[in-house]
C-alpha cells in the first residue's frame, strides 16, 4: 500500500516538474534540453535527464525546488547529465535537489 501510494505521490511530482521544464526549454530525447527519465522509489526521487546544462539555470533550480515544499522531506529531484544516446553519462553526475538546496551527485 505505501509503495502505491509513493508512486502516485512521485508521478504527480514529476507531472509538475515536466510542466516547469517545458516554460524553460525543450523535453526531447534528441535535440532538447531535458527528458523526463523516471521516478525512483527507493531514494525516492524524480529523475530528469538534462542535455543542455545551460538551461538548468537558478531560477529554474529554484522553482524545482519550492514544488519539493509539499512533498515529503526525503522527496528528491536528480537533474542527470544525459548523452546523445537518451542515457545517463557514466561516471553519474549532475544535480540532487531537495527542499532545503542541491548538492552535486
Amino acid at each position: 500500500m505505501y509503495e502505491s501510494n509513493l508512486n502516485d505521490l512521485l508521478s504527480g511530482l514529476s507531472e509538475r516538474v515536466e510542466f516547469l521544464l517545458r516554460q524553460h526549454g525543450t523535453l526531447d530525447m534528441k535535440n532538447g534540453d531535458y527528458w523526463m527519465y523516471g521516478i525512483d522509489l527507493t531514494i525516492p526521487s524524480v529523475d530528469v535527464l538534462v542535455f543542455q546544462t545551460i538551461n538548468l539555470t537558478p531560477d529554474l533550480v529554484s522553482d524545482c525546488a519550492c514544488l519539493l515544499d509539499e512533498y515529503s522531506e526525503d522527496f528528491r529531484l536528480r537533474f542527470i547529465e544525459g548523452g546523445k544516446d537518451g542515457k545517463p553519462l557514466v561516471p553519474l553526475g549532475g544535480l540532487k535537489l531537495n527542499r532545503y538546496g542541491g548538492e552535486p551527485i
